[in-house]
Parts: structure tokens; C-alpha cells; sequence
């Protein structure tokens, strides 16, 4: 197996840890301000109205933001990748976006749903580009690369 694809997959891990941690201090918060409601004797439907309409949706908000937000900022990676010294970038060497960053992240999802085939194609590409990398333009590399030396050794046109 190739060393980039090993980097990614360890830096993916990284980053579901930070996510767990986030959603599991939203958790402690959610479950803080119910009991608290509840203490109060405040109405249920306010909990309930709280819980479904502001939380939950969090849960699905946070790794979203979490992923667009630090891919398309100056350091161009999710904490996980900056362990790895990797950085995703458009293919002319420029930080991508944040509306790349966000089709990238919904791409991710549904390439990876069955049994992460758009990430186990990267073994099989020649830039060791993802399937959404591929659908993005984007391409994640060792961060410690030059622009002219990622132009030249991962064939990206300029």
C-alpha cells in the first residue's frame, strides 16, 4: 500500500476522534440543559422543542463545518491531516475553497457509503486522488511540497 493512502486513513481516524469529542461535549451541554429544564419543571415541549430542533441537527452540522471550514482555511487540513503534514489543494496548487470544501465533504459521503470505495481508489490512481478528490479537483499531498515540485511530480496542469 502506498504511504499517502496510509497517512489519510490514519489522519480520517484523527479527525472521527475530534468529532467525538465535539458531539460528546455537545451531548454533556444537551443533557446539562434538559436536566436543568426539568429541574425548573419547565413544560415539555420546550425540551423537546430544543432537543430536536437545535441539537440534533448539530450532530450532523458540526463534522460538516469541522471538515469545510479547516480544509478550505490557510493551513488547508482537518486537524488529523496537519499531524500528517498533509494538505488538500486545488490542482493548480491553491487552497480550495470553502464551497469546494463543502461539495467535497457531501461528495465524500456518499463515494464512501459502500464499503469506502472512493477512498480505496486512491491505491489505484495515479495522483493517489480519492473519488472526490477527482469529482472536486482537489488532491491531498505532503504538506511540506512546493507548488512547482507538487506541479511537477503529481502531473497537475498549471
Amino acid at each position: 500500500m502506498k504511504t499517502l493512502f496510509l497517512k489519510r486513513l490514519a489522519a480520517g481516524i484523527i479527525d472521527c476522534f475530534f468529532i467525538t469529542l465535539f458531539e460528546l461535549a455537545l451531548i454533556f451541554i444537551t443533557l446539562y440543559i434538559v436536566l436543568v429544564l426539568d429541574i425548573l419543571d419547565i413544560n415539555n415541549a420546550y425540551i423537546g422543542m430544543l432537543t430536536y430542533g437545535i441539537f440534533y441537527p448539530l450532530y450532523f452540522i458540526l463534522p460538516y463545518f469541522y471538515f469545510a471550514i479547516l480544509e478550505s482555511s490557510n493551513k488547508k487540513a482537518t486537524f488529523g491531516k496537519r499531524i500528517f503534514s498533509l494538505i488538500v489543494i486545488d490542482m493548480y496548487g491553491n487552497k480550495i475553497s470553502f464551497s469546494v470544501a463543502t461539495i467535497r465533504y457531501f461528495i465524500n459521503i456518499v463515494c464512501n457509503a459502500p464499503l469506502f470505495m472512493g477512498f480505496l481508489i486512491s491505491n489505484f490512481t495515479i495522483n493517489e486522488q480519492t473519488l472526490c478528490d477527482k469529482l472536486t479537483g482537489s488532491i491531498v499531498i505532503s504538506g511540506n511540497y512546493e507548488v512547482d515540485k507538487v506541479k511537477n511530480d503529481y502531473r497537475i496542469d498549471a
